[in-house]
């Protein structure tokens, strides 16, 4: 590259690039629509989160302190299971609510959210047949955070905020 002739027709190259890039669309319709948009209440999905998390940690510490994970009947296990998906409904439902004036930021969103729920009721099907199973059960906890994580990205992605 030292061959004067190469760094002439380098030089000659860069001359001839374009100097300004332009945008492919109008840009400030969205800059003023996020620094006109009052922040969002983190306060309340917040809230909902560590209720349900305190619920759960208090619903388990309530069944460990009864009786040891080995001895519970089917039916306090399935009962367990049962508060843990009532608020995981609760979580979710609260979460739609509040994004429920504001469009996604993309449509895949439900496709993907059918398929963690359609994940949740095989789980589900496969703790009624094995309900002492705390691998399953925490499965089910990661398809439910994913469901929540997902409502987050698709509506609130937190690099969207200025």
């Amino acid at each position: 590259m030292n061959d004067p002739q190469h760094k002439h027709k380098l030089q000659d190259a860069i001359a001839k690039m374009q100097r300004d890039l332009s945008p492919e669309r109008d840009l400030w319709p969205g800059i003023t629509h996020a620094i006109n948009t009052p922040a969002r209440n983190e306060w309340h999905r917040t809230a909902a989160l560590a209720a349900s998390i305190v619920l759960v940690f208090g619903m388990s510490l309530y069944f460990s302190t009864r009786q040891s994970a080995d001895s519970l009947q089917n039916s306090r296990i399935e009962e367990y299971i049962g508060v843990l998906q009532y608020e995981h409904q609760q979580t979710k439902q609260a979460l739609l609510v509040q994004y429920e004036n504001q469009p996604a930021l993309y449509q895949e969103w439900e496709v993907q959210m059918k398929d963690l729920e359609q994940a949740e009721q095989v789980i589900f099907q496969a703790l009624r047949d094995d309900p002492e199973n705390l691998e399953l059960l925490k499965i089910l906890r990661q398809v439910q955070a994913k469901q929540i994580e997902l409502l987050d990205a698709a509506f609130a992605p937190r690099l969207n905020t200025i």
